[in-house]
């Protein structure tokens, strides 16, 4: 396996038809009782935080509030000839700053198989290992940059992913 992710949180479903400011005020809690690891093999990379979906437009958003070993560094690179990815400024949300990034992508997404779609990625700076996160203000920070969601919110769930990039097949892990 390249890449694994446990998700949990809320499926609002194709075409909601809700709007981010439709939903109230958005939060999510998460603890990470393994913070060094340890029970990974041949992960080079890994995350945690709040992952989703939005559609019209199809937008996959992430915000990481915790990585091992390093911090994402792929992000706002998948496109050589985009002039809005990469790093489009910072936001400050719970005390903390966090590296707004784009990027545009063309691979399976909800909406099916080799998809282009837009990605939208919030990186806190420093790392933690337990917290609130609070979503919609994140909403509202991209908003501030110009980074829109689609007007129907498919998904907000908490994540934790991990594999290998480049990819050749190996990772494992356990995660609870």
């Amino acid at each position: 396996m390249n890449d694994y992710l446990c998700r949990e949180g809320i499926r609002y479903g194709m075409n909601s038809g809700l709007k981010y400011t439709d939903l109230g005020h958005l939060y999510a809690d998460f603890k990470l009782t393994d913070p060094s690891f340890k029970s990974y093999s041949n992960v080079t990379y890994s995350y945690i935080g709040v992952y989703g979906w939005s559609l019209d437009p199809l937008i996959e958003w992430y915000i990481v509030d915790t990585w091992s070993p390093y911090r994402p560094n792929w992000i706002g690179k998948s496109t050589a000839n985009c002039d809005e990815c990469g790093l489009r400024g910072t936001i400050t949300v719970d005390g903390a700053t966090y590296e707004v990034y784009v990027d545009k992508v063309q691979r399976g997404s909800i909406e099916g198989d080799n998809t282009p779609f837009t990605q939208y990625f919030s990186v806190r700076k420093s790392k933690r290992s337990c917290g609130t996160i609070d979503i919609t203000a994140h909403f509202d920070g991209w908003k501030s940059l110009g980074l829109e969601l689609g007007n129907s919110m498919y998904e907000a769930k908490v994540l934790g992913e991990a594999g290998q990039y480049p990819e050749n097949g190996n990772a494992s892990g356990t995660l609870s």
